[in-house]
């Protein structure tokens, strides 16, 4: 008699791997990561901030909306002896979006590194996975995950980015791709934010932050709010008005 063998396809084994792997990484984002969050936004709360251009955000009290700004580099995070590469301004301006308008907008972050470690196989396949466990955190903690490799598919972004709009969620997103410094006209725009607004048909506002150097600033911290931009142009006007708007103040 012939017993029926069953056989399992490998393929759909390492999917479940994957899919647990991705679920357990949005358990540590939604507890650790959340932690870690509230943490640093209790950090913020004692910073000393001059807001200028309040107004322009009275314009889109009832509106959802795109929030983009320089992205400083700072004087890292260290929790111990390690320093996390976390930098203060995107919690600054989520402050500064929930006191003035009442809502909390969701940061968007990159989950990638940007470049290829190595071009080795195994060295790409273990990046691929990082990335993924990155990635997972990082929605679990309420983030909006970016890929911004050359190539990457964003299209989990992209319906993130729908969801929050759609349910009036403004976001924050740093057109720059890196921190810097401080903004240079020279500096390259990733354009994907005019896209963004164009595709769901919703204003940005441009923002230029100064002084979020460090987690332990001894002046204060400006912001001002510029003129909110239609999405009702080109992606090249649409980005003429974000780069005047994040380079000066």
């Amino acid at each position: 008699m012939n017993q029926e063998r069953k056989f399992s396809c490998p393929n759909t084994k390492q999917s479940q791997v994957d899919h647990w792997q991705e679920k357990t990484a949005e358990i540590i984002g939604q507890t650790i990561g959340t932690s870690l969050i509230d943490y640093l936004r209790r950090r913020t709360r004692n910073f000393d901030l001059e807001l200028e251009g309040g107004q322009n955000l009275d314009y889109l009290q009832d509106t959802p909306f795109i929030l983009v700004a320089n992205h400083i580099k700072t004087k890292g995070l260290v929790i111990g002896e390690r320093d996390l590469n976390i930098t203060p301004d995107a919690f600054i301006l989520e402050r500064s979006i929930e006191d003035l308008a009442g809502r909390r907008p969701q940061i968007v972050a990159s989950s990638d590194f940007g470049f290829i470690w190595h071009k080795n196989p195994a060295a790409t396949q273990i990046q691929k996975k990082v990335e993924s466990w990155r990635d997972s955190v990082l929605t679990g903690a309420n983030f909006i995950p970016i890929k911004r490799g050359e190539g990457k598919v964003n299209l989990k972004f992209f319906r993130a980015t729908k969801n929050a709009l759609s349910q009036n969620t403004p976001i924050i997103i740093f057109p720059e791709g890196n921190s810097y410094w401080d903004h240079e006209q020279e500096t390259p725009l990733k354009d994907g934010v005019a896209i963004l607004a164009k595709r769901n048909k919703v204003p940005i506002l441009p923002a230029r932050i100064e002084g979020a150097t460090s987690w332990s600033p001894k002046s204060p911290i400006s912001i001002t709010f510029k003129e909110p931009v239609s999405p009702d142009q080109s992606i090249e006007e649409i980005m003429h008005l974000v780069r005047s708007g994040i380079s000066t103040r």
